[in-house]
């Protein structure tokens, strides 16, 4: 096969990956992208899209060998002359995966706009300037109107509603969000993502109906719906992004993954988020924060006011007033099926939780340890 007989075959592996999340896709890609490679060594998309795969499979050193491989060979053929728009595009789009790399996101910002100067209607790279000030600037409104112009290209991908209508979400704009997942939906009607945002966007409108029927299809198309989150501290993690608790008298050598860590699955963690969310006024769960002494006193005051008001629920009603304040009603919809059947075994659940966690803050307070909480 030739090098782009190789690439492509690489690209269907990664499209059936994305179907079903497979990491036997993502091996035969790679090893597709890598013939690409041997056949033709200036490949540079090649390197980029086998830079992708080896994220996906957490070898970053060699995510970034490529990354910069890619720029160094698209960066060549520029002073070459080869100033065609696919090149400029592709050399932008690896710059903006090359997060290692300084200034990466000044550089993919100046390439995305040399391409719509060769070609103004160029909708993929309004989206990926969308993108840049929607997750690297944090200006939801100046996002907006480069995905409406995305989606005036190309009124017919759906990631283009999906990132706008997360946008409008940001901006409390909710009734245009449901705009564009509902026409995401229509577009694409087995996309979980969908289902997913407009599903937690109805529970932050207190519209629980609407959010259980979503969440009933999200579980119906989600690839990994068969997992059940385990209402408990691990020592090990079997489920998917996790909270690492980790406790040591100095942290600055703590390294994910610890084997002395205990961990909590993200959903589940929502339940005492607000805890541990005390000490930090821009808590974020996937964020990494070193608690001190006194933080960790504060934490285990809120803990302990939280089981106590759990011990106080007696009613299904109680419950759901509980949950819908800790913000774990979302769990609870997405989840876990008939809830208000089992409510009382998970309030039995979620105190032992608040047990497990008191017994621990507790026992690192009495050894002068700290708490190192990082998301994985």
């Amino acid at each position: 096969m030739t090098g782009i007989e190789c690439f492509n075959k690489a690209e269907e592996a990664m499209r059936e990956y994305d179907r079903c999340y497979e990491e036997a896709y993502l091996i035969t890609a790679l090893d597709f992208y890598s013939q690409a490679i041997e056949r033709d060594a200036v490949y540079g998309d090649a390197y980029r899209k086998r830079a992708l795969v080896y994220g996906l499979l957490e070898e970053y050193d060699r995510k970034t060998d490529d990354l910069n491989k890619a720029i160094q060979i698209l960066e060549n053929a520029l002073e070459q002359g080869q100033a065609e728009q696919e090149l400029l595009f592709n050399l932008a789009m690896t710059y903006r995966d090359n997060h290692a790399l300084e200034h990466s996101v000044e550089q993919a910002w100046y390439y995305f706009n040399e391409v719509l100067k060769m070609n103004p209607g160029h909708a993929q790279a309004m989206f990926e300037l969308a993108n840049i000030l929607k997750y690297e600037k944090r200006d939801y409104a100046a996002a907006v109107a480069y995905f409406s112009d995305a989606i005036q290209s190309n009124m017919d991908n759906v990631n283009f509603y999906l990132e706008r209508g997360e946008c409008f979400e940001s901006l409390k704009r909710y009734h245009q969000a449901l705009g564009d997942y509902d026409k995401g939906i229509s577009l694409k009607p087995q996309d979980w993502r969908f289902y997913n945002r407009r599903g937690e966007l109805y529970i932050q409108l207190k519209q629980w109906s609407e959010a259980r029927d979503d969440y009933i299809k999200f579980r119906n198309f989600y690839p990994y719906a068969q997992h059940t989150p385990v209402m408990a501290l691990q020592k090990e993690v079997i489920g998917g992004p996790c909270i690492e608790f980790y406790f040591a008298e100095n942290t600055d050598q703590h390294k994910p993954w610890h084997p002395d860590s205990w961990y909590i699955e993200d959903c589940i963690f929502m339940e005492v988020h607000k805890c541990f969310a005390q000490p930090f006024p821009t808590f974020s769960i996937y964020g990494n924060f070193e608690y001190s002494i006194q933080d960790m006193r504060q934490v285990l005051d809120g803990l302990i006011d939280s089981l106590a008001a759990l011990n106080l629920v007696c009613s299904y009603a109680d419950f759901f007033s509980h949950v819908v304040e800790t913000w774990f009603v979302a769990t609870l919809i997405r989840d876990f099926a008939d809830f208000e059947v089992h409510w009382m075994e998970w309030l039995e659940q979620l105190k032992r939780i608040h047990i497990e966690l008191i017994s621990h803050m507790c026992d690192a307070l009495a050894c002068g340890k700290r708490l190192y909480l990082f998301g994985v």
